[in-house]
C-alpha cells in the first residue's frame, strides 16, 4: 500500500483505510488521485497495485510530504518517489531491502526516514548527505555498525537501532553517537548486549534510552553521566542490581526494570526524586525498601508478578500514586495502608490470594478501574459498592454464585467482567447499569441467558463462550446496539433466529459448538464482517467455505439463491 500525505490543512481523500497487500481498483485509484489534484488534498491512499498501473497522475502531486511505501515493491517505484521534491517524511520498511536506492540518497530534504524490517547489512558512507535527518530507523535489519559519515547528520535526534548485530563492537558504536549533537532518543533493544563500555557517558544529551530484551546483568558507573535522561527502559534483561551512580539521573521519570532478576527493590531507584513511573513488574521481590517514600512524585506503580504476602508499610506514603499494580503476588488481605492512596484511579490486584477487601477501599473515591480477578472471595465484596466512579471492575474468577441488589450503585460502569463464576442470574437492579457497554459471563455453567440480560440495551460487546447454552431468547432483540457477541464453546445445534433481528452485529463467534449449518439468513440480511465457526460439523456452507470468511460465505449463499 502507498499512503500519501501532505502536512498542509488541505483535507483528504480516502473512502477508508486500504490494508497492505489489498489492491483497490484502478478506476477507484483514478478517481482518488483526481480528486486530490482538485481539492489539494492532505491525505491520498491508494493501493500499491493500482499505483503501479497508473503511477503518472499520482507523481505529479509534487506537494505531498509523506510517503509509506510497503510490500517489497519500492525499486519499481523509487525513480518516481524521488522526483517528489517536497517529500520530508519516507517509510520503506518491510521491503527486503539489502542495500539502500542510490535515489535515496539523493533526497536531501528528508527529515524522517524509516528502514526497520529490512535486510540491510551496512549503511553506506553517503549517508551523510541526508543532513536534514532528524528520525532514522534502522529497527531489524542485519547491521554490525554504522558508517563514521554519520557523524555528519548534526539534525539527528532519534535513532533506532534495535535488533542488529551491533554487539560486536558497541563501544566504538557510541563513541561515533558520542559526536551527534542533538541525538536524544536512542533504541538498542534486542541486540544480545552483556554488557555496557564507559563510552556510554559520552552520550550527554539522551532524554530516552531503550535497553530492553538485551543479556544484561547491569548498568556501568558511567550510567550516571547521562544527567538529561528522562526514560530508562530495561524490559527483559538479567539485572540483579543498580549501580549507586543511577542516583545521579535527577531528571530520569520513567524507569521499566520488568523481568529481570531484581530481589528487592534497588535503594538507588528510590533515589530518583523526579521519577513518575516505575515498572519492577516480573521480579522476586518480596518487600520494598523504606528509601522508596523518597520518591514521592510516583504516579505510576507496577509490582505485578512478584512475591509480595502483604501491602508493604510505603506505599501508603506514596500520595501521589494514580496507578498501582500489584497482582500476581500472594497477597492475603487488603490492608489499611490502602486507604491514604486516595488519588489512585486505578487499581489492579487481580491473581492474588485475597478473601476479603478491606473496608478503607471506600476511601478511594477517585478509583475508576478495579481489577480483582483470581481472588478466592466467595462473595462479592460490598464495600466496592461505595466506589460510584468505577468505570471497570473484575471479579472473574472469586467463586461468585450472585450479585447484590446494590450493584445498582454503579451506574458509571462500562465494563463489568464475571467470568469463571456460577452466576446464573442477575439482579433486578441491573438495569440501572444504563453505561455497561461490556459485559463477561464466560465459564458460568450457564445453561440459560439471565432473564435480566436483555434489559442492558447499551451493550456494545457481550462474551458468554464457555457455557451450556443451547439456544438465545427473543428478548435479546433489545440489544440493537450490540457490535460483538461471543458464544464460543456452547451446545448451539441451531442458530437461534433472533441473532437475526441485531441490526448493529458485525462480529459474531461461534466455534466449537453443534452446529451443521449456518442460515443463509444470517449472512445476507446482516451486517456481519466476521463469523468464527471452526470447531463444528458443519455441511452448510462446507467448511472450507466457512474458514475462507464472511465473503466467501456470503459469495456461496448469492449464487445458491441465484
Amino acid at each position: 500500500m502507498l499512503a500519501f500525505n501532505s502536512s498542509q490543512s488541505r483535507g483528504g481523500v480516502s473512502d477508508g483505510a486500504v490494508e497492505r497487500g489489498v489492491d483497490m481498483s484502478l478506476t477507484e485509484a483514478r478517481r482518488r488521485v483526481d480528486l486530490a489534484r482538485e481539492t489539494g488534498a492532505e491525505h491520498l491512499t491508494l493501493s500499491l497495485g493500482a499505483m503501479s498501473g497508473d503511477s503518472g497522475s499520482a507523481w505529479e502531486l509534487a506537494y505531498l510530504e509523506v510517503i509509506h511505501v510497503w510490500h517489497e515493491q519500492l525499486l519499481a517505484l523509487m525513480p518516481q518517489v524521488a522526483q517528489l521534491s517536497n517529500l520530508t517524511s519516507l517509510d520503506i520498511s518491510g521491503n527486503g531491502l539489502t542495500e539502500l536506492p542510490g535515489e535515496l540518497l539523493a533526497m536531501t530534504g528528508l527529515t524522517s526516514l524509516n528502514l526497520r524490517g529490512n535486510e540491510l547489512q551496512e549503511i553506506p558512507p553517503e549517508i551523510n548527505r541526508l543532513a536534514n535527518l532528524r528520525k532514522l530507523d534502522l529497527t531489524d535489519n542485519r547491521l554490525p555498525g554504522l558508517p563514521e559519515q554519520l557523524a555528519d547528520l548534526k539534525d539527528l535526534a532519534e535513532l533506532g537501532l534495535s535488533a542488529n548485530y551491533i554487539y560486536n563492537d558497541l563501544e566504538h558504536l557510541l563513541e561515533q553517537l558520542a559526536e551527534l549533537p542533538s541525538l536524544v532518543v536512542l533504541t538498542l533493544a534486542g541486540n544480545e548486549l552483556t554488557g555496557l563500555p564507559a563510552s556510554l557517558a559520552g552520550l550527554k544529551n539522551l532524554r530516552k534510552l531503550d535497553l530492553s530484551g538485551n543479556q544484561l546483568t547491569g548498568l556501568p558507573p558511567e550510567i550516571g553521566a547521562l544527567k538529561d535522561l528522562e526514560t530508562l527502559l530495561l524490559v527483559r534483561n538479567c539485572i540483579e542490581d543498580l549501580p549507586p551512580e543511577m542516583a545521579q539521573l535527577r531528571s530520569l521519570a520513567t524507569l521499566d526494570l520488568s523481568a529481570n532478576d531484581l530481589t528487592s527493590v534497588p535503594r538507588e531507584a528510590a533515589n530518583l526524586t523526579a521519577l513518575t513511573a516505575l515498572s519492577l513488574r516480573e521480579n522476586s521481590i518480596d518487600a520494598l525498601p523504606e528509601e522508596l517514600v523518597r520518591a514521592g512524585k510516583l504516579a505510576t506503580l507496577d509490582l505485578g508478578g512478584n512475591e509480595l504476602t502483604r501491602i508493604p508499610d510505603q506505599i501508603d506514603r506514596l500520595t501521589n500514586l494514580k496507578r498501582l499494580d500489584l497482582s500476581g503476588n500472594a497477597l492475603e488481605k487488603l490492608g489499611p495502608e490502602i486507604a491514604n492512596l486516595t488519588r489512585l484511579t486505578e487499581l489492579d490486584l487481580d491473581s492474588n490470594e485475597l478473601v476479603e477487601l478491606s473496608p478503607m477501599i471506600v476511601r478511594l473515591t477517585n478509583l475508576k478501574i478495579l481489577l480483582l480477578g483470581g481472588n478466592p472471595l466467595g462473595q462479592f465484596p460490598l464495600d466496592v459498592m461505595n466506589l460510584e466512579r468505577l468505570t471497570e471492575l473484575d471479579l472473574s474468577d472469586c467463586g461468585l454464585t450472585d450479585l447484590p441488589p446494590e450493584i445498582a450503585r454503579l451506574g458509571e460502569l462500562t465494563s463489568l467482567n464475571l467470568s469463571g463464576n456460577d452466576i446464573d442470574r442477575l439482579p433486578p437492579g441491573i438495569v440501572n447499569l444504563a453505561n455497561i457497554e461490556t459485559l463477561y459471563l464466560n465459564d458460568n455453567g450457564l445453561s440459560a441467558v439471565p432473564a435480566e440480560l436483555p434489559a442492558l440495551t447499551g451493550l456494545v460487546e457481550l462474551h458468554m463462550s464457555f457455557n451450556d447454552l443451547e439456544t438465545l431468547p427473543p428478548e435479546m432483540a433489545n440489544l440493537t446496539n450490540l457490535t460483538r457477541l461471543y458464544l464460543d464453546s456452547n451446545q448451539f445445534r441451531q442458530l437461534p433466529e433472533v441473532l437475526t433481528a441485531l441490526p448493529a452485529l458485525s462480529e459474531l463467534y461461534l466455534d466449537s459448538n453443534e452446529l451443521t449449518e449456518l442460515p443463509a439468513s444470517l449472512l445476507l440480511q446482516s451486517n456481519l464482517t466476521a463469523l468464527c465457526a471452526d470447531g463444528n460439523p458443519l455441511t452448510e456452507p462446507p467448511m472450507k467455505i466457512a474458514k475462507d470468511g464472511v465473503a466467501a460465505m456470503i459469495e456461496y449463499f448469492s449464487q445458491d439463491q441465484s
